[in-house]
């Protein structure tokens, strides 16, 4: 899909490079969808042999790897082609696919048969994720093995606690023995069955019942203990209070193959947000307080949180325009994906590579990516932005079929204004908005 890749020269833009904490002025060529050349400072092109781009003295940023999209299924199902254009627009070049698809990606043959459907429907480059249990169930394990040899990048049953430690650990040892990687959802649903929003006194105030943190910090605790018995790769995939970065400080200080996440939501907003019953807020795990979310910002820039997610959870306003209670969880994340990460860096709680890190080099390095940095040799998975074009968030210009945005009405700084993938250019912002 998108235009055929050409070989071609972007000069006079700031590069920036996550990787190696590097922000710079000068060039960059592309031959054959990689990264042939970096140059720095002002270059002489005038008799450049290929064409070349004016880059404007704009920013040029690996394009982003979103490690938990959310395809959805039955009502809320989102179709390859949407959530593809949807993640170009927003700088998104690679998407890892949550296994709640329709239908649920628990086998050889569905990993094989998505893998390869998404190479012609979608326009960004699409991988999956592999059920730990069939159906999601949390009760039999799927062949990880077969599926891992059949492409799937890592394993999950997504937001779903897996809640018999018994049969957890016996999957950790399989994953260890595959060499695969594991990501788990913290909750324990004893304490969270019932719960809505965050335990305390917006919960306490509005009547809702409330999710306490303990439910995450005992899940987590035993998660990361499991993974230290077995020796399985493990990552978290959200986390949401700040006691659980502790946690996850203390495994990986004992040797733990140990990864964490967080998303943008968690990162930008609270649980005053939700204020009054504002159900496209309604989030798994909940927004919690400022302190929470002070230190989840805190261990982004430290390191101890390595990944950052849209959490993309596609979803009907039918199914969040209900009593609280009632409301569908998630947020469609991936369309403002690139410029709520953005805010931090404009807001100075990060800069502006601590910012993309976690969307760019260190997803890639988790998952055996090549992509993610500005690297000779590397895909010239690329996005020219302008970091200080504002807008206003508004769903009506959504062009993915989810629209349950958490930022409606919200004013951003920062666009993607041409996006390119293996050297196709797949979005451009100046050509009238023109998704190709």
């Amino acid at each position: 899909m998108g235009k055929s890749a050409t070989d071609f020269i972007i000069h006079r833009v700031n590069i920036v490079e996550p990787k190696s904490d590097e922000v710079f002025y000068g060039a960059v060529r592309v031959e054959k969808g990689v990264i042939a050349e970096i140059l720095h400072g002002e270059v002489e092109l005038l008799n450049a042999d290929l064409p070349v781009i004016d880059g404007r003295k704009q920013h040029l940023l690996p394009g982003l790897i979103d490690l938990s999209v959310g395809f959805g299924g039955g009502a809320h199902r989102e179709s390859a082609a949407r959530i593809g254009r949807a993640a170009a627009k927003a700088g998104v070049t690679h998407i890892i696919a949550e296994p709640d698809c329709d239908p649920v990606i628990d086998t050889p043959a569905v990993v094989d048969y998505l893998r390869r459907k998404s190479v012609t429907d979608c326009l960004v480059k699409t991988d999956v994720t592999g059920a730990l249990t069939k159906n999601l169930q949390g009760i039999e394990p799927t062949e990880i093995g077969l599926m891992q040899d059949s492409g799937a990048l890592f394993f999950t049953d997504g937001d779903r606690q897996i809640e018999n430690s018994e049969i957890l650990y016996r999957m950790m040892r399989y994953a260890a023995g595959e060499g695969a990687l594991i990501a788990l959802h913290p909750e324990d649903k004893t304490m969270s069955e019932h719960g809505c929003v965050a335990s305390g006194k917006i919960a306490t105030l509005y009547g809702l019942p409330g999710i306490p943190e303990t439910a995450e910090i005992i899940a987590l605790e035993r998660d990361c203990r499991l993974a230290q018995a077995t020796e399985c790769k493990l990552h978290i995939r959200q986390i949401s209070a700040g006691a659980s970065v502790d946690i996850i400080r203390k495994f990986k200080d004992l040797g733990v193959n140990l990864t964490a996440g967080v998303s943008v939501c968690h990162l930008l907003l609270n649980e005053l947000d939700v204020i009054p019953y504002k159900t496209f807020l309604k989030t798994r795990p909940p927004l919690r307080t400022e302190e929470d979310r002070g230190a989840l910002v805190h261990a982004v820039k430290s390191g101890a949180i390595d990944i950052i997610t849209s959490a993309h959870r596609p979803r009907t306003a039918d199914s969040k325009r209900l009593p609280f209670i009632e409301a569908d969880y998630g947020c469609a994340g991936i369309e403002t994906l690139f410029s709520a990460i953005l805010s931090l860096y404009h807001s100075e709680q990060l800069t502006l590579c601590e910012a993309f890190r976690p969307v760019t080099c260190n997803p890639a390095e988790r998952l055996g990516l090549a992509s993610g940095v500005i690297r000779v040799g590397a895909p010239a998975d690329l996005v020219l932005a302008d970091l200080e074009r504002s807008y206003v968030v508004s769903r009506d210009d959504f062009v993915g079929f989810a629209s349950n945005t958490p930022f409606e009405n919200r004013k951003f700084e920062g666009v993607p204004l041409q996006v390119y993938r293996d050297g196709v250019l797949i979005y451009d912002h100046n050509e009238k908005d023109q998704i190709l």
